[in-house]
């Protein structure tokens, strides 16, 4: 088997196909701010999360929630609050859509390309992809191969993966099997049992089976399976750095999704799919939320999530323009059980018990027309209709309540060809976050605080994607605008209890600029920038006592949006020899980001360093690498309105071993 990165010096960087608008087309020719990362850089930057890859994408970032399955991805300063059990940012594998958070941690396995698409993309992926999605295409591999990651490195961590592809029946029949299992030591102690508390386990195996039928027809199986098996939270009292829990805490979670997709070219220019996906995940967590001996707030929690998903969709293509349109269908259901032990606080036996179930259904219609106008402009226009309807039900009180919501999301966008290398293009777009339920509000609470409704935004955005020096330059820009509309945030309902509602308007504003310049064959530098100011004009908050009488009045209009740096950046340099020798360094920074809408906690402003050096062979890599070689601190003081701090992750140093049969 060729060593994949023997094949990196070859590559065009203006060679990259992407199917970022539902059809495959250059990456430089997509009148989108994007970010692509094909298999050889998901290797070398080491990317295995999300997180991984907001580290080298413009005004991306994950803020870390304190364990496995409730990160925030956070795009341009906007993202879904925790409490919505949504997203801001979309994920799809596949196509495949991904929309609640508990997904935004699959592992990248068999990967050949990530996109990361900036700016509203409702059109053609509809709701909670306000601000962008995260489009990851597994490979569909042309040989017989065996391969073997060993990974070992601090805190006792240790991952080894598999993956096996076999072509049968004169190749027109592959299938592909991938399983991964990490484990890793936790940092934070506890003094009460003496031990660390956060120890973290993690199985994961993907089977992906494809056939050919012949050269118009195609069926491709994948099935998914990822089970968390951790202990508690990356969390800690504020101000302490270290806990006294006398609580057995853990977060366990099986997450399970498969889908069939079926594709026909009826000819050259005519093309139909059908994608059908079932999602189904079952979380266990119990948090001891004081971190003493004693039974404060003992929290248990367990959820359980069903989702259906059917897309069919048409493209046609001439020489004169590209269509794209299709119908999606999709079924929701989550049902959710929490017990919070307050014994001790109340001085007598006493749980707090929420049992709540949420049904929803979408369907959606969509459509997209890119057509060439002359040899220089392109105009597209696209509009989706989506409709969906959520039910919610208490089933200790009885509470019964529906609501049906509806939106339209349209784009516009004209785009010039300066030259075959440059292009420069214009875009309006809307996004939105679909409306919901707040499915933790204190039980006997007004009826009123349950229901929250979409927030909106319309995006103005110019851009300009750029090749230059016989493709060895890309240098692509963009600047936007945006107006953002019954934006969901939180309000208290009583000083120690708070919900989402639809209670502020904000304007945004930003621009991104990122360049891969290839100076040589075997030395390439990378670099990244993006700033994003999110302000609220409006945003008012009642202050209320413990029985929610009001008692005065908070305004937070001309604060930032909080968990939104307004700039991060990265600066990564790689060589690699045909004799073998490997290394790869970045440089990643955040600016200071506000950890509430009171602008009153932060988290400082921070960089770290992560580097990788190694050898590579025919079929064996050995490599060396660190994550955070410095140490550098960047804890998230004041979590949770001051409440808890989120720390950091230490310095990680690892070896790894890569072998190819």
């Amino acid at each position: 088997c060729l060593n994949l990165h023997a094949q990196d010096n070859l590559v065009n960087l203006n060679s990259i196909t992407v199917t970022a608008q539902k059809q495959e087309e250059n990456v430089q020719k997509v009148p989108i701010s994007m970010n692509v990362f094909d298999e050889i850089q998901v290797e070398d930057q080491n990317i295995k999360t999300i997180s991984d890859v907001a580290n080298l994408v413009p005004n991306f970032t994950v803020l870390e929630n304190g364990m496995n399955g409730v990160n925030t991805p956070i795009m341009r300063g906007i993202f879904a609050h925790i409490e919505t059990g949504a997203l801001g940012t979309g994920l799809y594998v596949d196509g495949v859509p991904s929309l609640n958070a508990t997904t935004f941690e699959n592992e990248f396995l068999n990967i050949e390309r990530i996109e990361v698409l900036k700016g509203p993309q409702s059109t053609l992926y509809g709701k909670n992809s306000t601000m962008g999605i995260v489009n990851i295409i597994t490979k569909d591999p042309d040989e017989d191969e065996i391969k073997v990651h060993l990974d070992l490195g601090s805190d006792n961590y240790k991952s080894i993966r598999t993956s096996l592809t076999k072509l049968l029946f004169d190749d027109k029949l592959i299938f592909n099997l991938n399983v991964k299992k990490d484990t890793k030591d936790g940092f934070i102690k506890n003094k009460y049992k003496d031990e660390l508390e956060n120890d973290r386990e993690k199985f994961f195996t993907s089977a992906n089976l494809k056939y050919l039928i012949d050269d118009k027809n195609s069926i491709k199986i994948n099935y998914t399976k990822t089970k968390f098996d951790d202990g508690g939270f990356d969390m800690l009292p504020y101000g302490q750095k270290s806990v006294n829990s006398g609580l057995d805490t853990f977060n366990k979670a099986k997450n399970t999704s498969m889908y069939f997709k079926y594709e026909h070219d009826f000819n050259e220019n005519l093309s139909f799919s059908s994608l059908s996906s079932k999602y189904e995940s079952i979380q266990d967590e119990q948090t001891d939320y004081d971190f003493t001996p004693l039974a404060y707030t003992d929290y248990y929690n367990k959820s359980t999530t069903k989702e259906l998903n059917q897309e069919f969709k048409v493209n046609y293509q001439n020489d004169k323009f590209k269509l794209v349109s299709g119908l999606y269908l999709s079924k929701f259901e989550e049902n959710t059980l929490t017990n919070t032990d307050l014994s001790d606080f109340f001085g007598t036996a006493f749980i707090d018990n929420k049992n709540r179930l949420v049904e929803a259904q979408t369907y959606a219609l969509f459509s997209q027309l890119d057509y060439k106008l002359n040899e220089k402009f392109n105009l597209i226009l696209g509009a989706r209709y989506e409709e969906y309807k959520k039910d919610f039900k208490d089933r200790n009180s009885n509470l019964k309540l529906d609501n049906k919501w509806s939106d339209i999301s349209p784009k516009i966008v004209l785009q010039y060809a300066l030259n075959d290398k440059s292009n420069i293009y214009a875009s309006i777009s809307k996004g939105y976050k679909s409306g919901g339920y707040n499915i933790f509000m204190n039980n006997g609470s007004d009826e009123k605080y349950y229901k929250f409704d979409d927030e909106t935004l319309i995006s103005y955005e110019i851009g300009s994607k750029n090749s230059f020096f016989d493709d060895t330059l890309i240098l692509n820009a963009a600047i936007y605008y945006m107006d953002i509309n019954d934006m969901q945030v939180q309000q208290a309902v009583t000083s120690s209890s708070s919900y989402i509602a639809n209670a502020a308007e904000a304007t945004g504003k930003g621009f991104e600029i990122d360049a891969n310049y290839r100076i040589n064959n075997n030395l390439s530098a990378l670099f990244g920038f993006g700033y994003s100011d999110v302000e609220f004009d409006k945003f008012k908050e009642d202050i209320l006592d413990n029985l929610g009488n009001k008692i005065g009045e908070e305004d937070y209009s001309g604060n930032q949006n909080y968990y939104a740096p307004k700039y991060n950046y990265n600066l990564g340099l790689k060589y690699r020899t045909q004799n073998g020798f490997y290394s790869n360094i970045n440089l990643i920074g955040y600016s200071k980001t506000y950890l509430d809408r009171k602008n009153q906690y932060k988290r400082d402003p921070y960089k770290i360093v992560n580097a990788k050096i190694g050898y590579e062979m025919d079929n064996l890599d050995i490599y060396i690498y660190g994550k955070n070689i410095f140490d550098k601190s960047y804890d998230q003081e004041g979590y949770f309105s001051g409440n808890y701090t989120i720390p950091s992750q230490p310095r990680h140093l690892g070896v790894q071993l890569r072998y190819r049969f």
